[in-house]
């Protein structure tokens, strides 16, 4: 454990705290916010509220068994794109393990409210409707959640590295999918449209993508052509 992470945790046994924010890293194996947490069921008599965001790859018991003693607790998932879009994306991740991790955190019950965090990209451009049906799977199980769009803050990962076209088509797609949902679905997914409404190509970030991408499948050996052929002006 770090010193910071033992100051804190001195700090915390005699502080009536409202609520812990835990962001950044991946909270579920992370020591030093797993003895953090523990820290405190021992401790506190009343817990705070907790909040944090996982990228849901790792859903073990110790983590689990942390969860059920806080009754106000809010989870963000960053879900980027679902299958093929998701494994390229995130790196030895697993989409369909990382799908069974959020469906049976929901199932359980496990917290009281659930964001999901998409930063939409050149990588996932072309995946955007597949990744909308798969939350309306989830609110169609029930399940009740809000989603936060947002565009990638590096330049060559953003947006604004999509040409025009692509741009102009994914609109189209998205804003024909709305119209085949209800309302209250629709509303949870409305961020989507203005955000891609409000991007402008950038010349320099489309040509540092391909760089950038051309290199990482050199040295990953996959091909960003295997995801769609639509890729191909991006290679």
């Amino acid at each position: 454990m770090t010193e910071d992470f033992k100051d804190f945790i001195n700090y915390s046994i005699d502080k009536n705290l409202i609520e812990i924010k835990i962001l950044g890293g991946e909270p579920t194996i992370d020591e030093n916010v797993i003895m953090l947490l523990e820290n405190m069921i021992a401790t506190k008599q009343n817990l705070p509220a907790l909040r944090f965001t996982t990228n849901a790859t790792n859903l073990n018991k110790r983590f689990q068994n942390i969860m059920s003693y806080f009754d106000k607790l809010h989870i963000v998932f960053s879900v980027d794109a679902v299958d093929r879009e998701f494994d390229y994306i995130r790196t030895n991740a697993n989409w369909k393990k990382v799908k069974n991790n959020i469906e049976t955190i929901f199932e359980k019950k496990l917290a009281s409210y659930y964001d999901f965090n998409s930063v939409i990209m050149p990588y996932n451009i072309f995946s955007i409707i597949p990744l909308l049906e798969w939350y309306k799977s989830l609110f169609n199980k029930g399940y009740r959640f809000s989603v936060l769009f947002s565009d990638s803050a590096v330049g060559y990962t953003s947006l604004s590295a999509v040409m025009e076209q692509d741009l102009l088509q994914s609109i189209i797609d998205v804003e024909q999918y709305l119209m085949t949902v209800d309302n209250e679905f629709q509303t949870i997914i409305s961020g989507i449209l203005p955000l891609l409404k409000s991007i402008k190509f950038n010349q320099s970030h489309y040509q540092e993508f391909k760089n950038y991408n051309n290199l990482l499948d050199s040295i990953r050996r996959t091909s960003l052509l295997s995801l769609n052929e639509r890729f191909k002006d991006y290679v």
